[in-house]
Formats: structure tokens, C-alpha cells, sequence
């Protein structure tokens, strides 16, 4: 625990007149934010801490921040607390921690949350896929994001559960731009999915672009339902961040084999007509040898000749 937070504990939080709790006493409280981590600016985020039984109150701390963050928040049902934060501006970007109070002591602090704001300072990056977002299994694709601004650091991102974003350092676009290049592969059907790319500088790691628009990456003959990146892009500055999720996927094409189906169609298309003309053959004679018939029955000669 940092001697900034001990000081805050000990002014905020005190059991009585004079007297600083002791930490420790409580096992460490759990920390998440609702709908998640990643906020877009503006919009609303809830940050949860889960206590433990005997807690009578919570608070939430933000690092190495000058506002009064660590009011405490009165359990809810579920030994829960909760700090809303209706609209997210880019000063509530950072890092959090949550602790819990009982009338022994407190407890230790939770595991850091990082809360990341999409600025809309910054502008969307690009995002490409070289040669082709359409991929065989057991091949390889760049993910190629770009953008005009000078960022140092860029994330990619993937729809699904239990899925991490990775970064790497940009390195100069011919063209001007600044870009990451994400190698995926040996490619394989869990590879196929929605990707998203965000830029952010490395000494302001809490505020990002916006998303790029979304990049469907397919894997031919993939015929499972798309799921998390398994094999993570390749580099030697790949490092995971927080969890996060993105859109919906889409499945990759099947490619189709019709030859077979336009034979057997064929094949019967083949047997009507032949049967309509064998019908018609057997129509057309029996009224020849009607008419022969009646011809000879006819004749005032009284002799039959063949028709």
C-alpha cells in the first residue's frame, strides 16, 4: 500500500476520533467495471467493488489523482459497492483501486483497474488486412493499423469472450502515417472474427482513439462458430492490456460445389422429356390406325385394302 494511500486511509476511514484502522483485517475486495473497461467519452460506466462478509462500507481510490475519490460507498445488497460515473470525461481515465472498512479494520486494497477513455480528441485509425482478409488455414495475414497522427502505441482488438487486446510500438508509413503491423498466424478456423484498432500515446496509456471501423477477418472451410484469438499476433512488443469486448462477427463463406446437383437436374430434365416423347409417339399411332380403320369400313367397293 503507498504512503499516499495509507494517509488517505487514516484521515478518511478511522473506526473512532484519533485512531487510523488497521489494513489487513478484511481479504482483498474485487474490482470491474460495468459494461467495461474501455468507455467511450461520454458515456456512462459503473465501477463495482465486491466486499467481503462483515464489511460496512466501501471506497474507490484513483491513483495519483487530487479529487476526493475515496468517499465511501455504503454496501448494496450482495456485499457490493458502487461508484457511478455518468458521463466519462478524459479525467476519469486512470487507474482505480477499491478497499472495504469494517469496524476491526480495513482491508487490503483490490487489484488495479485500469479504466481507458476512447477520447474523441483523437481521430479513428485505419484498418487493413495484407494481402486479404479472406485467409486459408495454415496461412498467414498482416493486420495492418494506420493512422495520420503521430501515435507511439496501437492496440488490436477482438470480438469475444475472454479475449485480451495487444499493442505494439509504430514504426513510420511511407505514405507518411504511423503504423502497427499485427502478423496472425499459422492461421486456423478460431482465427476468424471482427477486429477493431485503437492509437494512443505511451505517456497518456489510459486514452485512446476510437475504434477503427471493424475488419471481418474469414478462414476458408471454417465451418465451427467464430471464438477468441488463440494463437496471439506475433512481435516482440506484444503485451496484453485489460479485457475488453467489441461487435458482432461474422461468419466466414462456405464455398459451394453445385456440379453434382446441375447433373442429377439434368439427368431428370433428360427422362421427362423422353417420356412426353415416347407418349407422344403412342398417341400419334393409335389415331393413324383409327383413321385406317375407319377408311377401310368406308370403301363402296366392298374390298379391303390396308391403309
Amino acid at each position: 500500500m503507498t504512503p499516499t494511500l495509507t494517509a488517505l486511509l487514516c484521515l478518511g476511514l478511522s473506526v473512532g476520533p484519533r485512531t487510523c484502522v488497521q489494513a489487513g483485517t478484511l481479504p482483498k475486495p474485487i474490482l470491474w467495471a460495468d459494461p467495461g473497461p474501455v468507455v467511450p467519452w461520454g458515456s456512462p460506466v459503473t465501477l463495482w467493488c465486491q466486499g467481503t462478509l462483515g464489511a460496512q462500507s466501501c471506497s474507490f481510490y484513483k491513483d495519483r489523482s487530487t479529487e476526493a475519490w475515496n468517499i465511501p460507498r455504503p454496501l448494496e445488497p450482495g456485499d457490493k459497492a458502487k461508484f457511478s460515473i455518468t458521463n466519462v470525461l478524459d479525467l476519469h481515465a486512470g487507474r482505480y483501486i477499491c478497499y472495504c472498512v469494517s469496524p476491526t479494520g480495513l482491508s487490503e486494497p483490490s487489484d488495479p483497474l485500469e479504466l481507458v477513455v476512447m477520447t474523441g480528441y483523437y481521430n479513428k485509425p485505419s484498418l487493413s488486412a495484407l494481402p486479404s482478409p479472406v485467409v486459408t488455414p495454415g496461412g498467414t495475414v498482416t493486420l495492418q493499423c494506420a493512422s495520420q497522427q503521430r501515435f507511439d502505441r496501437m492496440v488490436l482488438t477482438q470480438q469475444g469472450e475472454d479475449t485480451s487486446p495487444w499493442t505494439l510500438d509504430t514504426q513510420p508509413h511511407p505514405g507518411g502515417q504511423v503504423q502497427a503491423l499485427f502478423r496472425v498466424g499459422p492461421v486456423t478456423p478460431s482465427h476468424r472474427g471482427t477486429f477493431r484498432c485503437h492509437g494512443y500515446y505511451s505517456d497518456r496509456p489510459h486514452k485512446w482513439s476510437p475504434p477503427s471501423d471493424p475488419l471481418q477477418l474469414l478462414v476458408l472451410g471454417a465451418a465451427d462458430p467464430p471464438s477468441p484469438i488463440r494463437n496471439k499476433p506475433s512481435s516482440e512488443n506484444v503485451s496484453p492490456l485489460e479485457d475488453h469486448t467489441a461487435v458482432s462477427t461474422v461468419a466466414a463463406p462456405q464455398p459451394q460445389d453445385h456440379r453434382v446437383e446441375n447433373v442429377i437436374r439434368m439427368g431428370v430434365a433428360a427422362l421427362v422429356l423422353l417420356a412426353l416423347g415416347v407418349l407422344l409417339w403412342e398417341a400419334r399411332h393409335s389415331q393413324r390406325s383409327t383413321q385406317g380403320a375407319a377408311t377401310c369400313r368406308r370403301d363402296p367397293r366392298g374390298t379391303q385394302e390396308p391403309s
